[in-house]
């Protein structure tokens, strides 16, 4: 294998792993998106954020 051929063949498998990490970033972001959407149809923010009041122990202060 000559330089140049090595050079382009290293090229070659530096883009392949790019592709491969920007997939895997990809699909991974898919993943959540889809898991966040599924766990809101659950719940509405309302409700989780009554959940969080009452986990946490926070009062609720109203203005008169």
């Amino acid at each position: 294998m000559n330089r140049n051929s090595a050079l382009a063949h290293s090229r070659w498998k530096l883009r392949v792993k790019f592709i491969s990490m920007n997939r895997n970033v990809a699909l991974a972001s898919s993943r959540q998106i889809s898991k966040s959407r599924k766990h809101h149809h659950k719940k509405t923010f309302q409700k989780e954020y009554e959940e969080f009041i009452v986990k946490y122990g926070f009062e609720r202060f109203c203005d008169k």
